[in-house]
């Protein structure tokens, strides 16, 4: 099974330096998370975006991915019958049209979000308008919004034994030639989101080219000394906006620069609660047609 799930080093080199998700940069509707979630057979799934990425994409940290061609395309199930990939992503259901389609629990806010924004359906959209766009729309190179991802691990849980056990499997068994900078998720974190070349740095960038339309929403409130450096927030003001918020609110600050209007919300694991969402898709239409 190891052989199955070996990685090299300029493998997952070129994953870190050039995943960030999903999209158009050129998007009005920025999402930004801390870090994909994946199925229960984490370990395999990383191993499969990695080389997928090294070996099938000219990647470039400029560029995003189409996220039904990177992980939802049908032929990804021959792969194991070739012996190219050993195991086709999990994520292939999410992109099915089956008689027992899936929507998927992070997604579906967004979702509901960019439909209530661009007037696409009522309020809240309805489960089927949501499959819908999730299978034909989302993550699509040509869509007019973007979701990113802070960190290029992507992780069943937060927990760190859940990195812990990419790391031991992946990572220091065949892993990178900067192996010792990974070896807890603190390092990793600080590896990735620091040194050179930053992701945070690579964001802040990308923020100040994004044109002043539409919005850019960090869903996760956690991340709040990375949000801090990526948006140039002051601290006073971002912290009293995002520890002020009670549980059907999100904070709204736009930067008097360039207008540019950042949201903040929970994530949808920390808060599924349909009302809450409805509310939120409602605020952010009003800010944005305001």
């Amino acid at each position: 099974m190891e052989n199955d799930i070996r990685l090299d080093c300029v493998e997952i080199d070129h994953y870190f330096g050039n995943f960030y998700g999903y999209g158009s940069w050129d998007g009005k509707f920025w999402f930004i998370g801390l870090e994909e979630g994946t199925g229960e057979n984490k370990k395999t799934i990383f191993v499969n975006k990695c080389k997928k990425l090294s070996k099938c994409y000219n990647g470039s940290r400029e560029k995003l991915l189409d996220i039904y061609d990177f992980q939802g395309k049908s032929d990804f199930k021959s792969y194991g019958k070739t012996g190219n990939y050993p195991y086709y992503f999990e994520e292939c259901k999410w992109f099915e049209n089956s008689s027992t389609p899936f929507i998927h629990n992070t997604w579906k806010p967004l979702i509901q979000i960019l439909l209530c924004v661009k007037g696409l359906s009522t309020t809240p959209p309805s489960d089927s308008d949501i499959l819908e766009y999730q299978r034909t729309c989302l993550g699509r190179l040509n869509a007019d919004h973007a979701l990113i991802e802070l960190l290029p691990i992507p992780l069943y849980s937060s927990a760190k034994s859940h990195y812990n056990d990419i790391f031991n499997k992946c990572l220091k068994l065949y892993g990178s030639k900067d192996v010792k900078a990974l070896e807890t998720k603190e390092k990793y974190i600080q590896y990735c989101l620091y040194n050179k070349p930053s992701r945070i740095e690579f964001l802040k960038n990308k923020i100040k080219q994004k044109g002043n339309d539409g919005f850019v929403v960090f869903y996760e409130k956690e991340m709040f000394s990375e949000i801090k450096s990526i948006t140039g927030v002051q601290e006073d003001l971002l912290w009293s906006g995002i520890s002020s918020l009670t549980s059907d609110q999100c904070y709204c600050y736009c930067t008097t620069a360039s207008h540019k209007k950042i949201f903040i919300v929970e994530h949808p694991s920390r808060n599924a609660n349909e009302d809450y969402w409805s509310s939120i898709c409602g605020k952010i239409a009003n800010e944005i047609s305001s």
